[in-house]
């Protein structure tokens, strides 16, 4: 029989020192490294009434399902103004100033460990563009889990999380 594995934090718990609740363990993809993602309980954390930005331009640099971080780069380096990205990424609470606009499924990941933290009767804005139309951008809804893209120029709510790299 072998050992059981100790995990370094237990999913829907807060962790004031690492930022927030703890949504779980995203895989990195090719060789890339995989991380802890983290939702911040400060209410600050939250912006409403934000659109995602940019309807009509491209951003293929935005595009990807997991990665945040990459994503909301790609949008504050767009020509394109980006609000709910700039917004996330402007943040510094709890000691810590590398939050943003979590991807596609690190929304899911949310909904299945930190729901609480998130309106119900609303959806948010994810960082990861529709690949198939540059005027839209996949959201996600903490009421029953579902998620599907909107107009970027539309104006919906968005949460900051952050990450800590697994080494």
């Amino acid at each position: 029989m072998s050992a059981a594995t100790v995990l370094p934090y237990i999913p829907g718990q807060n962790y004031p020192d690492k930022g927030g609740i703890y949504a779980g363990l995203v895989l990195g993809a090719a060789g890339q490294p995989s991380w802890h993602l983290f939702v911040p309980t400060d209410p600050a954390a939250e912006f409403t009434d934000i659109a995602w930005g940019g309807y009509g331009h491209k951003e293929p640099a935005a595009e990807s399902f997991t990665d945040g971080v990459a994503n909301t780069a790609a949008l504050i380096a767009s020509s394109a103004d980006h609000p709910a990205a700039r917004a996330c990424a402007a943040l510094t609470l709890a000691g810590h100033s590398d939050y943003y606009l979590p991807s596609r499924h690190e929304l899911q990941l949310c909904y299945a460990y930190a729901a609480e933290s998130f309106n119900k009767d609303d959806w948010y804005w994810s960082s990861t563009q529709y690949a198939g139309h540059s005027g839209l951008a996949w959201y996600q809804t903490f009421n029953y889990g579902g998620h599907g893209i909107n107009y970027k120029d539309y104006q919906g709510r968005a949460r900051a999380v952050r990450r800590e790299l697994v080494i």
